[in-house]
């Protein structure tokens, strides 16, 4: 730590300190708030990794933050978070070694910067030009920082494990959350039995069970790879994870977890995978367990599996799921694919599937590759691949010479989440996706 940057904290402090005492004038509570802005930026002149995290949450984190201060209903928080990190990640460009890092993933950031010019191609022949480039755009900011966020702010192994840190005391977090929710319901709500889902204050519950399935597939992986320096610690994170993962009632985000788990296991090697077939068999006691003990409410997204509900219709009488559901929009997805020869190549264009809802009620049809064949055809989807290309040729080079547990967990939280957007959400809001690419890459860039 340098002279000039202790100088730099300590006027800070004192300025706002001074501040703080002026103010009280002003408003009784404006010392409080400022001992919270304070705080904010002493902490951020140490880390700046949360706010990537915080970032690909800006939904959710925008309507707390508007529920709570009144102020960010005309000051829109999420353009002040992209500005500090912008201002972040210059800051952190200014040193060579991190110039030098980046550098030498330029193939993979040329490929992904393809990708976003021909989104804001695709977006001059959709049907609903406006709406195709705020959805471009959004992508193009949002997604942008999230995949080259990791990149600069991570080039040495200590900094990646700090990210994946940040990011497993996020989950704690949301998980903590979701048990405090049960707790107070089952403590002085009679409403307990009629819950369905449990989530983090209005937050989305699959955007909830994401982080979720993610934390416990690194857990698991952790155990079942031996790479773990405590295995009881993360096993004890395990069940931790796993059972708020149930009581969300995500059953995408929970069958992604199971899946990755399968899959990352069978690929460690052969003696890990009867570690990976106990492994499953103790979540999935958990779980059944969990679910006889909830209310009924908790554990009937899960029964649905073994039943088919009816609902009325214009038809009539029809059986109808989440699951059903799914199905017709990845049907209706793949016939605007399908219909002609233009589409089959180019597609229908950025935004081009929320032509066939024009309320909007449905706008993407929750698959991200028959999203990306709907709107952008084969060219589209070719282009798209690219930088998932470059980046697998890197991170395969790297797994021939060695492949340490900072890598290891990167790609579990990438592979999780590529199985729930086979599943659920659209291209512009599977955000963390390109968080995990950006900081596998990078790790895997490391040269140590």
């Amino acid at each position: 730590m340098t002279i000039p940057f202790i100088k730099r904290s300590l006027g800070l402090f004192w300025g706002l300190q001074l501040a703080g005492i002026m103010s009280v004038a002003i408003n009784p509570i404006m010392p409080l708030l400022l001992a919270v802005v304070l705080s904010g930026v002493v902490f951020l002149l140490f880390f700046q990794q949360p706010l990537l995290i915080i970032l690909a949450n800006e939904g959710f984190v925008k309507r707390t933050l508007q529920a709570w201060f009144p102020i960010f209903e005309s000051v829109d928080p999420i353009i002040v978070l992209v500005i500090l990190i912008v201002f972040t990640l210059v800051l952190r460009l200014r040193a060579p070694a991190v110039r030098r890092h980046l550098a030498s993933q330029q193939t993979v950031v040329l490929a992904y910067l393809i990708w976003v010019v021909w989104m804001l191609v695709a977006s001059t022949y959709a049907p609903n030009v406006e709406w195709a480039l705020d959805k471009s755009l959004r992508f193009a900011l949002y997604n942008s920082i999230l995949f080259l966020g990791p990149m600069i702010l991570i080039h040495t192994r200590r900094e990646s494990r700090i990210m994946l840190t940040f990011y497993l005391l996020y989950g704690f977090c949301v998980a903590l959350l979701v048990y405090s929710q049960l707790w107070f319901l089952f403590g002085v709500d009679p409403a307990i039995g009629s819950t369905t889902r449990f989530t983090v204050l209005s937050a989305n519950p699959i955007g909830v069970a994401r982080v979720l399935a993610i934390c416990a597939a690194i857990a698991s992986i952790m155990i079942i790879s031996g790479k773990a320096s405590k295995p009881w610690l993360w096993s004890i994170a395990l069940v931790f994870f796993a059972a708020a993962l149930v009581l969300t009632g995500s059953r995408g985000p929970a069958l992604s977890f199971l899946v990755a788990t399968v899959i990352l296991g069978m690929f460690i090697g052969k003696a890990a995978r009867r570690r990976t077939l106990l492994i499953i068999a103790s979540i999935l006691g958990i779980a059944g367990l969990i679910l006889l003990i909830v209310p009924e409410g908790v554990s009937y997204r899960y029964r649905l599996l073994l039943t088919t509900p009816l609902t009325v219709t214009k038809q009539g009488i029809r059986p109808f799921s989440s699951i059903l559901h799914r199905l017709q929009m990845w049907g209706m997805a793949l016939a605007l694919w399908t219909q002609d020869i233009r589409h089959f190549i180019v597609g229908d264009g950025t935004a081009g599937f929320a032509k066939l809802f024009p309320w909007r009620d449905y706008s993407y049809p929750h698959n991200l590759p028959f999203e990306i064949l709907a709107e952008y055809g084969v060219l589209g989807a070719s282009i798209f691949s690219l930088h998932f290309i470059e980046g697998a040729k890197r991170v395969l080079k790297h797994v021939r010479n060695r492949f340490k547990f900072e890598e290891l967990m990167w790609l579990t939280g990438l592979v999780t989440f590529f199985i729930s957007t086979l599943m659920s959400g659209d291209l512009d809001h599977n955000r963390f996706f390109w968080f995990f690419i950006g900081g596998l890459v990078s790790t895997c860039s490391i040269k140590d």
